[in-house]
């Protein structure tokens, strides 16, 4: 998450509230998965399938799909 971070501000030039967003967003995911897979997701592990039902998820918890 930290490389990917990093990124966003050297190459994209992304603002501090971007960012933040973004990590929001990837800690929100990441423990979605932790409960799903009930482990540590590597990246490598990770499906479509998890990512889809993250994406139903959060329809779930009332998210606008602007948002999602």
């Amino acid at each position: 998450m930290g490389r990917f971070l990093r990124f966003l501000v050297a190459q994209r030039d992304a603002s501090p509230l971007t960012v933040k967003s973004y990590r929001e967003d990837l800690m929100h995911l990441q423990q979605y998965l932790q409960q799903r897979l009930a482990q540590e997701p590597s990246v490598g592990a990770i499906t479509a399938v998890e990512l889809r039902g993250y994406l139903g998820h959060l329809h779930q918890q009332g998210y606008a799909a602007a948002t999602v």
